[in-house]
């Protein structure tokens, strides 16, 4: 009798080790490496996640699956509270299941090599981030990885600092990292000045809010004289989502916008959006009389006439 029970409590305990989809655990072969993609989905409640961040398309933050419905999965975002710990329950996020990545184990083992792009853990701060990075170098215990964008300090992380993303994941990688070069560029140029221009109320504008390295169109709604015989500008942004005003620095007249001349490949400028708001750099990779063909920020390519553009100084400040 002694023996069936033992043999019974066995069963029961395989059974419920066994539990858990075969495809959590990121690979079914026997090498134990949980870096690859949970490709069909079959993610468990309580697992410990990465799931896109609304920050940059190559950043993602590390959480905890709550609830899981169909294809969407309810995540809560792991953050640093008031006392130090890293704990769930203040922020969560509905994602789509085949958008998330299983945290490795501390038995992982890298399946990479140099060149390959992969999701690589960051530096701890208010949340837990993994960035993508390509793989320099590796080593018996840990990778060498550089970023994908302007920052490619190259930096260490253990295997289980590792994720082996998608294809998908990995287009989106790169083309956020050549955003991030294009963007790192641009931004040392200013935009060129109109000699002899004078602000004055009811001006539509490009200008700049606070020196903060982009520009927005606007109206001139506000002027106010300064001590030393110079005015303070306000603008009211065209932007629905921000039709505040604010006082500004660089002023750029937009009704001088169409008579830029057509500028040269390789130089940088400020594009006109789909719709009111901020202005994009852009890179000018062909030019077809006065229309300009550019390589824009958010990754997109498109063709610029006079008035959809501003040159930028060629010369970095």
């Amino acid at each position: 009798m002694l023996k069936k029970l033992t043999l019974a409590f066995a069963v029961a305990a395989v059974a419920f080790g066994c539990s858990k989809p075969a495809a959590n655990t990121g690979n079914t072969s026997s090498t134990g490496n949980s870096n690859a993609r949970v490709a069909d989905g079959k993610i468990d409640e309580d697992d410990q996640v990465v799931i896109p961040s609304d920050v940059s398309k190559d950043m993602f933050l590390e959480g905890k699956v709550v609830s899981l419905d169909g294809s969407r999965a309810k995540v809560g975002v792991i953050e640093r509270n008031s006392n130090g710990f890293y704990t769930t329950g203040s922020r969560f996020e509905d994602v789509e299941v085949s958008e998330i990545y299983e945290v490795p184990g501390k038995e992982a083992k890298h399946e990479v090599k140099p060149g390959d792009i992969v999701l690589a853990k960051g530096e701890s701060g208010a949340v837990l981030p993994w960035h993508g990075a390509e793989v320099v170098k590796i080593d018996n215990l840990s990778v060498m990885v550089k970023g994908l964008g302007s920052n490619k300090q190259p930096r260490t992380v253990g295997p289980d600092g590792l994720i082996k993303p998608s294809e998908k994941t990995i287009a989106e990688f790169k083309q956020s990292g050549e955003t991030s070069m294009l963007l790192s560029k641009a931004m040392k140029h200013r935009p060129m000045l109109v000699e002899g221009y004078k602000p004055k109320m009811g001006d539509k504008v490009l200008a700049e809010p606070n020196l903060a390295g982009f520009f927005q169109s606007g109206t001139i709604s506000r002027m106010e004289e300064t001590m030393s015989g110079g005015n303070n500008v306000y603008v009211r942004w065209d932007d629905p989502n921000t039709r505040n005003t604010e006082k500004v620095y660089t002023i750029l007249p937009l009704a001088n916008a169409a008579k830029q001349p057509a500028p040269t490949v390789g130089r940088y400028v400020l594009v006109m959006p789909a719709s009111d708001g901020k202005w994009l750099y852009a890179e000018v990779m062909a030019v077809n009389g006065a229309a300009a063909e550019v390589k824009v920020e958010d990754g997109t390519t498109r063709t610029v006439n006079p008035g959809e553009f501003w040159p930028l100084e060629e010369n970095e400040r």
